[in-house]
């Protein structure tokens, strides 16, 4: 493999960009040049319209072609004229290139959306293997996500190529699945708690998306919290007039996405609000401060302290988890 084929691997061309970062287009190819040691090299990189990428270094002082860099050596100039082409190459990729992390359009589409919702990057964890990217989470390392450059015929009749991926669901959403087209058991994995979706457009991203937000959700350590607030300290009552986030003294062992019941003292004595977590450690003035955003809002007659009781919650002196009992009746 070429320095060039090292480099641009798994990324995909943006041509658009070429010509603003500097280079100028001349029948089928794009063609880039710069001048390095002061003028006494020049770097030539052309990309075809096929992707392929080239790069070329000319000793100007000599009007040839310079090759030595392309042969691993510990000679001193000659590495670093190595390491010279080898950020240039790196610059033009990082400015000029989409990370494309698997071989099918669907499934780059795929690695897109969670990239973007999620801001979690594929792992490619296996030598073996190196095709298979694993998605998880940042907070407890489990997996929700892993697509497979496979052949279809580990899954059906089919002799050839696909990429699929696999995704934690409910039981009986997977037994529902099984019965349509596109989804299948799955791969290598637990059949009764993964499904292995194609990803050949048989599905439209929209549905898949869907799936992974399952995933996403039935994988996560998610925490609920009560957290009681002094109505004398506090303008509590409208902190939500105007706005659905607000800021809020973090307790260390909060963590983003966990969910937020705030109660209010007494006299009151009932649960307000149900928010959730969406942004954790926010500095001020070396306070560490978390969003929340408001969900819902309570009635006095909801949740008052006595009915709070019916389900496990015996005190609310300080921030303190939820019941299990408490989590089913908050979210039927």
């Amino acid at each position: 493999m070429t320095l060039e084929e090292d480099i641009f691997q798994k990324t995909k061309i943006n041509y658009d960009k070429l010509i603003s970062y500097g280079f100028h287009k001349q029948s089928h190819q794009y063609i880039y040049v710069q001048d390095i040691f002061d003028h006494s090299f020049q770097v030539n990189v052309i990309i075809q319209d096929n992707g392929t990428v080239q790069g070329h270094i000319m000793d100007l002082s000599f009007q040839e072609e310079y090759t030595n860099f392309r042969i691993k050596t510990q000679g001193e100039f000659v590495s670093r004229v190595r390491q010279e082409f080898i950020n240039i190459l790196n610059d033009i990729k990082q400015q000029c290139t989409t990370p494309q992390y698997f071989l099918y359009p669907q499934s780059n589409r795929i690695a897109q959306y969670i990239i973007d919702k999620y801001q979690e990057y594929p792992e490619f964890p296996w030598d073996s293997d190196p095709q298979y990217g694993v998605f998880r989470h940042q907070s407890n390392q489990k997996w929700y996500a892993l697509i497979m450059n496979i052949n279809k015929s580990k899954l059906d009749s089919d002799n050839q190529d696909i990429e699929i991926i696999n995704l934690k669901l409910k039981e009986d959403h997977i037994q529902q699945l099984l019965h349509q087209k596109g989804f299948y058991r799955a791969y290598h994995m637990n059949k009764q708690k993964w499904i292995s979706i194609i990803l050949d457009d048989t599905l439209s991203d929209y549905e898949i998306f869907q799936y992974i937000d399952e995933s996403y959700q039935l994988t996560q350590s998610i925490h609920e919290w009560i957290i009681p607030v002094n109505p004398q300290d506090n303008d509590i009552f409208h902190c939500f007039d105007h706005t659905d986030t607000i800021l809020w003294q973090q307790l260390q062992p909060i963590q983003k996405e966990d969910w937020v019941y705030i109660y209010v003292n007494k006299p009151y004595d009932y649960l307000l609000y149900q928010c959730q977590v969406i942004e954790t450690d926010i500095l001020d003035h070396h306070n560490h401060l978390m969003k929340i955003k408001h969900r819902y809002t309570y009635t006095p007659e909801e949740y008052p302290f006595h009915k709070l009781k019916d389900y496990g919650i015996k005190t609310i002196k300080n921030a303190r988890k939820i019941t299990s009992r408490l989590h089913q009746e908050l979210h039927q």
